[in-house]
């Protein structure tokens, strides 16, 4: 059984489905987004949400019932500790390879 958050706030989209909550941990703020929309105003009782993904970089999801798009965006203060992470990193950075059937260009090479 998946727990419970403290202090949810519902994440929704423009036409009020319920996509997610947004909950803040150590590490900042975080999207707990849920595999299927929720309508709020439907009367039906409805089992508790199954979580699809955990977010906490920018991100566009979109609504399982009326198809909009919203954008994610995390807090300023993880943005700037991800930023000042990559620039203690010591190590060099390393391009990600190809996928098979992608051709690679001399730059990538």
């Amino acid at each position: 059984m998946p727990r419970k958050p403290e202090n949810p706030i519902p994440w929704t989209c423009a036409h009020q489905h319920l996509l997610g909550h947004i909950e803040r941990d150590r590490s900042g703020l975080k999207l707990i987004l849920y595999a299927k929309s929720i309508d709020p105003r439907w009367p039906a009782r409805q089992p508790p949400p199954e979580h699809r993904a955990i977010l906490r970089g920018p991100a566009t999801v979109r609504c399982t019932i009326c198809y909009d798009d919203k954008e994610w965006f995390p807090d300023k203060e993880a943005i700037d500790r991800l930023i000042n992470r990559v620039k203690d990193n010591k190590e060099p950075f390393k391009p990600v390879p190809v996928a098979p059937g992608l051709t690679a260009t001399k730059d990538m090479a």
